[in-house]
């Protein structure tokens, strides 16, 4: 994880996982959320980020789910480059979708 102004990056330090700067710092790779909830995730395996997060829905660790899209990360079971863009086009769906009118 790096913090990108407020928004953090979702990278492991432990990870073989290389991504460019332009996949590192998109859409699909960034959350906001706190600097200490950044602070208590940054040099954790995208496993145990997941983890972390699965124990904060069933309350087993103190903490909050600090963001939506944090949370449908989550779902995945790995993150690489295919499920970056793949959050990427979900969110930006749900994004539009929220905001087209109904007539």
């Amino acid at each position: 994880l790096s913090l990108v102004g407020s928004e953090m990056c979702i990278r492991d330090r432990n990870s073989t996982l290389s991504l460019s700067n332009e996949d590192e710092n998109c859409f699909g790779n960034l959350v906001m959320i706190s600097s200490s909830q950044n602070s208590g995730l940054q040099n954790s395996t995208f496993e145990m980020k997941r983890s972390k997060v699965i124990d904060f829905i069933h309350n087993n660790l103190n903490g909050t789910i600090e963001s939506l899209k944090m949370l449908l990360i989550y779902q995945y079971e790995n993150w690489t480059t295919t499920e970056i863009y793949d959050h990427q086009e979900k969110c930006i769906k749900l994004l539009n979708d929220s905001f087209e009118m109904k007539e």
